[in-house]
């Protein structure tokens, strides 16, 4: 389990078994550091996750819920392979999305220029391609596909981006609307949201 800790800009990781809590990112500041009471902390892509900075992250999803691991066996059997994930996490007053690659620790940016996202969700978990290079040897590749949905709360509109690709599109609401219920049954482009604040998915994909 996964949660953002908007007061100390950081987020968490709960072990369910253990009870065990760690954090996965941001920096945890004691009060009376010298950056304690600083304001638009943003830094560390490209490094570990837990020693870069964030401002007041406020929504996390992850593209797997937890460790996958895939076994295979030709006349031998070879060890298994174990996939983690990533997770996102809507950066809410640094105005983007940052991922961590939870295999490695590494944090990234995944798309900036937002205004107060406040939420972020993942449709699919991806998509295996199991290959027979040789006799006996076999080649297992994990494509990353599917959708990153983003509550733009500033903007009045979920954005959706394309995880293989990196478009990022307007997927409900509008930038250019916003105000009173304007009624269903229309496109969701049209549709006028208001701060929008989550975002979730049925089994599916239904936003």
């Amino acid at each position: 389990m996964y949660a953002a800790q908007s007061s100390k800009d950081i987020v968490s990781k709960l072990t369910i078994s253990t009870g065990a809590i760690t954090i996965i990112a941001g920096y945890d500041y004691a009060e009376g550091d010298d950056y304690y009471y600083s304001i638009g902390r943003y830094s560390g892509d490209g490094g570990a996750a837990t020693s870069a900075e964030l401002f007041l992250p406020s929504g996390v999803a992850v593209d797997f819920p937890g460790e996958l691991e895939i076994m295979f066996s030709t006349i031998f059997l070879l060890p298994p392979f174990t996939f983690t994930g990533n997770v996102y996490i809507a950066d809410t007053s640094n105005d983007c999305i940052r991922k961590v690659t939870i295999s490695t620790g590494i944090i990234t940016t995944v798309t900036s220029g937002l205004h107060s996202p406040r939420g972020v969700s993942v449709d699919l978990l991806g998509e295996y391609a199991l290959f027979n290079l040789f006799p006996l040897l076999f080649f297992l590749h994990f494509i990353a596909i599917g959708n990153l949905f983003i509550v733009d709360s500033g903007s009045n509109c979920i954005r959706k981006v394309t995880i293989l690709s990196g478009v990022i599109e307007v997927f409900a609401g509008s930038e250019s609307n916003s105000g009173f219920y304007n009624g269903d049954k229309i496109a969701a482009t049209s549709a006028v949201l208001s701060a929008p604040l989550g975002i979730t998915l049925d089994k599916t994909g239904r936003e």
